[in-house]
């Protein structure tokens, strides 16, 4: 129902730091992708109110097969991330609107 906001949010993410979503929706565990794919799902989950078993859904859906555990661990660590890096604030600011 919300997927294509899940994948618009990729395709910013995209725009901003140059990492394809194929790439951030692919198993990795290089930190700027991690960083990338825990930024999805705390926009997601924080500026649209997607549950995390809509976000694990549209990430199946894609090919990437995630657990709850690890969706609440992504928003958990972008979310302390935001606490204390003004960077990442202006940056998920800048990202959370869909046009």
């Amino acid at each position: 129902m919300k997927k294509h906001i899940f994948l618009r949010f990729a395709q910013k993410i995209q725009d901003h730091t140059g990492i394809s979503v194929e790439i951030i929706l692919k198993k990795s565990k290089k930190s700027e992708i991690v960083m990338a794919r825990h930024m999805l799902f705390y926009l997601c989950k924080e500026h649209r109110g997607m549950s995390m078993k809509e976000i694990e859904g549209y990430m199946n859906d894609e090919g990437y097969k995630i657990g709850y555990g690890a969706i609440s661990y992504g928003i958990d660590s972008m979310g302390k991330l935001l606490e204390t890096d003004p960077d990442y604030v202006s940056l998920v600011k800048k990202l959370s609107s869909i046009d």
